[in-house]
């Protein structure tokens, strides 16, 4: 068995949220494991290479349960990586994708903020960091996002909705594509569940409990322990049953404690601003959603023009 639909990005837009909230479904399952990244080339990164029958194991506990069982996984890395569309499309034609975007600036300093706090070496001052931008180069950090000096590329590139999501377009039916957006997850209610299920073709006055904010801000106690993992761990030790994700689920919350990082200086989101004004309405119109909070958010952080 294969997945019906995906949640495939961004990141850092409450896609743990919303995994966690669509697998108490009744009607759907999805595997222990968030991010098995299979739709991914990136290297020491995705799992293509390592074939389908590998990637059907982690669906295999859903021919157990009923007939009418939908899959899904949710991996954001799906989301940006050039080629993983064409990846997707020719294994999984006519699946469902579900995409949340966040206002463009905040995803990428809260990205920044993540792999601050996860140990990645990134500079301590994020005004440094942007204004060392090539904006016409913007897209060289694709070769590998995960290189140090191409992490700054990384969160302006992730937050280009417009490049990406043209390629999700050009190759799915548009009844096919969910955008959702980020403020919909974190203030999530029964007509957002109802739109949800009801576009994943499953019962749609079910409500999922637990309904918090999951993967919020924070650090670790250890960095070297959160490195083994977000990586090694999980690659020697597959989560694929409730043991191997119960044990991983303590590891990580022993590890971790909440914080919240300081607002995004001016500077820093003027440069931004700039980059991203726009590209608004291109986005708008390629969602059909409207994102006028997300100007009104900006002339907050540096001013009306």
């Amino acid at each position: 068995m294969l997945p019906s639909f995906l949640i495939a990005g961004a990141s850092k837009s409450g896609t743990t949220s919303l995994y966690s909230y669509i697998r108490q479904h009744p009607e759907i399952y999805m595997p222990y494991l968030k991010e098995i990244k299979y739709f991914s080339r990136i290297k020491n990164v995705g799992k293509y290479h390592k074939g389908i029958e590998w990637y059907k194991k982690y669906f295999k506990k859903a021919e157990e349960l009923s007939d009418n069982v939908k899959c899904g996984e949710a991996s954001v890395i799906y989301f940006d990586e050039p080629g993983t569309a064409e990846l997707i499309k020719g294994t999984l034609p006519d699946v469902k994708l579900i995409f949340v975007l966040r206002e463009p600036i905040q995803r990428a300093y809260s990205n920044y903020w993540q792999d601050r706090e996860s140990g990645r070496k990134v500079k301590e001052n994020f005004y440094d960091m942007i204004k060392s931008i090539e904006w016409d180069n913007i897209h060289r950090f694709r070769n590998n996002p995960y290189l140090p000096e191409n992490r700054v590329w990384a969160y302006i590139w992730v937050s280009s909705y417009q490049k990406h999501l043209r390629r999700y377009f050009n190759l799915f039916e548009r009844e096919n594509i969910l955008i959702l957006l980020f403020q919909e997850i974190v203030n999530i209610d029964e007509s957002i569940f109802k739109k949800i299920f009801n576009f994943l073709e499953v019962d749609d006055e079910f409500i999922p409990e637990n309904i918090e904010k999951k993967n919020r801000s924070g650090t670790y106690k250890s960095k070297i322990l959160q490195r083994i993992l977000n990586s090694d761990l999980k690659e020697k030790f597959p989560i694929v049953n409730k043991t191997t994700y119960s044990i991983y689920q303590k590891l990580k919350s022993l590890n971790r404690k909440n914080f919240d990082y300081p607002p995004i200086d001016k500077d820093s989101a003027k440069i931004l601003v700039n980059y991203f004004a726009d590209k608004l309405h291109k986005i708008e119109a390629l969602t059909e959603r409207d994102l006028s909070h997300w100007e009104k958010k900006w002339e907050k952080l540096v001013g009306k023009n």
